[in-house]
């Protein structure tokens, strides 16, 4: 890894988010590691927080020197409505990926999900198959979509339908076999593992990672 290239998470305070910069940091994978959030909240990573508002990012610094990932996401539940959900994994991912590309930046990854579709008639995937298509159009020279299942992992938040999917999940794991296999749930930190193992692998162009791919990674960091 290119140890004079910066890490920049955004939706740093996720589930998804610290997975990443823990992997990044316990790794020494990178000369500096900033994690955007929207509010001042304590890190359990030192003083590595950048506050931002994703509403205007002119103040963000970047350099093009950096790679950014961005795992900015909610449910429409915890936003509230439609449109503030997609504020959030609409708006808020594009408004990322704009001022990523004007800076500079070859390399944005972002978690999008299993079944994202932007003809689809769940609103949900719906959303996160427009944003594919949006980021599709920025043309960076290494773009990576990760498209998980059910996420597993410590959250900070209950989401009972959630819990109640993970334990069904977990249950009938064993029986999703074939085409099915794409729908077993992963941990978080195999998404960060699959990460930084595609970042290194340096593609260029669009690279969809589906859950599949993602299952193969260790629950462990390395």
């Amino acid at each position: 890894m290119d140890n004079q290239k910066k890490l920049v998470v955004a939706g740093a305070t996720g589930l998804v988010g610290e997975a990443v910069i823990h992997k990044a940091i316990i790794n020494a994978e990178y000369s500096e590691v900033m994690a955007l959030v929207r509010r001042d909240v304590p890190s359990q990573f030192g003083e590595i927080n950048q506050l931002v508002n994703y509403e205007n990012l002119e103040t963000l610094p970047l350099t093009g020197q950096e790679i950014v990932v961005c795992c900015l996401g909610t449910t429409i539940k915890t936003a509230g409505s439609k449109d503030a959900f997609h504020k959030v994994d609409f708006q808020y991912v594009i408004n990322c990926a704009e001022h990523a590309k004007k800076a500079g930046v070859e390399t944005f990854a972002v978690i999008s999900s299993i079944g994202a579709n932007s003809q689809s008639m769940s609103f949900y995937l719906k959303v996160k198959g427009l944003m594919e298509n949006r980021l599709k159009e920025l043309n960076f020279k290494h773009l990576l979509i990760f498209r998980p299942s059910l996420l597993l992992g410590n959250r900070k938040e209950f989401r009972l339908g959630e819990k109640i999917g993970t334990v069904i999940l977990k249950a009938v794991t064993p029986l999703l076999i074939g085409k099915a296999r794409k729908q077993r749930p992963v941990h978080v930190n195999q998404i960060a593992n699959c990460l930084f193992a595609q970042i290194k692998d340096k593609k260029e162009g669009v690279i969809f990672v589906e859950s599949t791919e993602i299952q193969k990674h260790s629950l462990d960091f390395k």
